[in-house]
């Protein structure tokens, strides 16, 4: 049953969906959500398998051979360990690359790093998600620099607590209500609300816009 509900409740064939059954995983999203996707539930099955596997071995005719089949496939799962250093976590750049000298010299003196719209969503679609989807990088940044951050992925989130924020942030933008102690990310398309607000330099930074308020930076 659990490896049947590890199924994706949308069943394509050459890309194009010829089942929904969203119906059947409705009931029980309340309760497995938390898992953030279905295919973990095929988990049980692949460790029963797994210690089959290592039982069989033990029933062998030759057992001289156990440790050599044991040590080949260990190896083929050692080999198959991505730690970050393949294509996929290559695309848009690595996520571990280090601050620019021109984020550095802006965040002196500041608290927080804020991408502007933020990228704050679960594995169930909740939160805010016009912002720009390479935010593991900037996340690291941040960290590098003591920043806090306003975006991420979790397994998780309430919804209306997100929405207020993301409301709320772009209301204060909009209003020219930055706050000095923060670095502002914003994507293209609303750099100019930046460049309306009295006090307010930007620079490009690897595609977006960093924005800072210089006007009202407390002194020392």
């Amino acid at each position: 049953g659990l490896a049947f509900f590890a199924l994706s409740w949308r069943i394509t064939w050459m890309g194009e969906q010829v089942a929904d059954f969203s119906a059947f995983y409705r009931p029980g999203l309340r309760w497995v959500e938390a898992f953030r996707a279905s295919g973990r539930f095929v988990w049980p099955l692949y460790y029963l398998l797994l210690l089959g596997s290592a039982l069989a071995l033990l029933r062998l005719p030759r057992p001289a051979a156990v440790p050599v089949l044991l040590a080949g496939a260990l190896t083929l799962q050692v080999l198959d360990v991505n730690l970050g250093t393949g294509q996929q976590a290559n695309e848009g750049g690595r996520w571990n690359s280090r601050p620019s000298e021109a984020l550095r010299v802006a965040a002196q003196g500041r608290k927080h790093l804020v991408l502007y719209p933020p990228q704050s969503h679960d594995g169930s679609g909740r939160g805010c998600r016009a912002g720009p989807m390479d935010f593991h990088r900037w996340a690291y940044r941040a960290y590098r620099l003591g920043l806090t951050f306003n975006s991420g992925y979790v397994a998780r989130l309430d919804d209306s607590r997100a929405q207020a924020y993301c409301l709320g942030l772009d209301a204060d933008v909009r209003a020219g209500r930055l706050d000095p102690e923060t670095v502002y990310l914003a994507i293209p398309q609303r750099e100019h609300e930046f460049r309306a607000i009295p006090g307010t330099r930007c620079s490009l930074e690897e595609g977006l816009w960093m924005c800072v308020l210089d006007s009202a930076l407390p002194a020392g």
